[in-house]
């Protein structure tokens, strides 16, 4: 990202946007020098849910002005709360849940041990509130399509981990695999204009081109292919008079990715995703490890960004938790194999 920004258009803008990506990743390097840095993770995260929702429906119903937004064209209202936008707001709330089931389901398990029942019963409350939140005012599952799928295949990886750990299967490939194919549809709808299930916008109450989106990606091919290999910098393919003429960004992470750091980007960012899984499947030991989750938020993660911006950026809440989940998996990796290498060297004396 840094070097892309000797090729950018307007060099000066493209290192001030990845200067805020390197803010981000400044406090994730303070969270993981915690003592405890998975207990940090829990703790940060579930802090911030329990301002950020309660707060976001505070102004969703009482100051409109700040916590909802009009549509242009049709002046139908969405709730935006403390985001900047719909979506953002939606795929907050489902990261919250994909947490909020986890850290229930690890009490409920820990329940013998004197957890509190009021805590269980605050994020019960928590929960239910992020799904009222993530139906907006239609009341509808589906009124973020984007944030129910990527909800629902964190939720299905999670139990199909739990399951495999319960029977003793391996999960580094089949993961890792899983991982890779979700990934190559995210960069294969936009480049082929296809969708792999053809029934599945009319399920959800959507149109045939994703609202859009699909128009989105045939505007922006052209610019893809013209600068394929390493892009138009970091940040430096978005100028305003792009954003007015096409939109506000690529609604496919893949290809946007792909407009800033070109196809090389794409398969560094790729490659990083597919190690950090790889190395969360090494670290999983047992039924109820918070590797379970992390491994659940990387599939909603890439589920996301098949119709909205997800890889090629730390600074949104999504690529916030990749980023961290990177660090901690990194840092764990480090412990095991300190501890693998300390005990080939007793062994090693042992037999001399």
């Amino acid at each position: 990202m840094l070097l892309s920004v000797m090729w950018a258009r307007v060099p000066a803008i493209s290192f001030r946007r990845w200067g805020r990506e390197a803010i981000s990743m400044i406090m994730l390097c303070l969270l993981v020098s915690e003592e405890s840095p998975i207990k940090s993770f829990s703790s940060a995260f579930k802090r911030a849910i329990y301002i950020y929702l309660p707060f976001s429906i505070l102004l969703i119903k009482y100051f409109s002005a700040y916590g909802r937004l009009y549509n242009r064209w049709t002046g139908e209202v969405q709730w935006v709360g403390l985001a900047s936008q719909k979506n953002g707001l939606c795929i907050f709330c489902a990261f919250s849940c994909l947490f909020l089931i986890w850290l229930i389901w690890q009490k409920l398990l820990n329940w013998e041990k004197g957890e509190s029942t009021w805590s269980i019963l605050i994020d019960i409350f928590m929960l239910i509130l992020s799904i009222y939140i993530m139906m907006g005012p239609k009341k509808a599952l589906n009124y973020s399509a984007t944030s129910l799928i990527s909800l629902l295949v964190g939720l299905t990886i999670m139990i199909i981990i739990r399951l495999s750990v319960i029977k003793g299967i391996k999960l580094e490939q089949r993961m890792t695999v899983l991982l890779l194919i979700i990934i190559f549809i995210s960069v294969l709808m936009p480049f082929s204009g296809e969708i792999p299930i053809k029934n599945l916008p009319q399920l959800l109450g959507r149109t045939e081109n994703l609202t859009g989106r699909t128009d989105i990606w045939n505007s922006l091919l052209p610019y893809a292919k013209s600068r394929f290999l390493l892009g138009y910098g970091y940040g430096g393919f978005w100028t305003t008079s792009l954003r007015e003429q096409i939109a506000s960004h690529a609604h496919n992470g893949s290809l946007n990715t792909v407009l800033d750091l070109g196809i090389i980007g794409l398969i560094l960012f790729i490659v990083f995703l597919a190690a950090t899984t790889w190395k969360c499947c090494k670290l999983i030991k047992h039924e109820s490890s918070i590797f379970i989750l992390f491994l659940s938020v990387i599939f909603l993660y890439s589920t996301r960004n098949i119709a909205e911006i997800a890889f090629g950026e730390f600074i949104s809440i999504t690529g916030a938790l990749i980023a961290f989940i990177s660090f901690l998996v990194n840092e764990e990796i480090s412990k095991v194999d300190k501890i693998e290498n300390s005990e080939e060297h007793i062994f090693d004396k042992l037999e001399e």
